[in-house]
């Protein structure tokens, strides 16, 4: 399939590795900010005005 080796594979695992750390604290963020008592309301209007575009 792939023939990575050396060096290419060290930043190959470099970057699979700091793209799934920045998903993680991009998607923490996100349901932080939809936390609270008014959050599940947000998170609808946000998730409706998304499927509208």
């Amino acid at each position: 399939m792939l023939d990575i080796k050396g060096a290419d594979a060290n930043k190959v695992i470099l970057v699979i590795g700091i793209m799934t750390l920045h998903s993680f604290g991009e998607e923490s963020g996100v349901g932080v900010s939809f936390a609270g008592s008014k959050g599940c309301m947000i998170w609808i209007v946000v998730a409706e005005v998304l499927q509208i575009l």
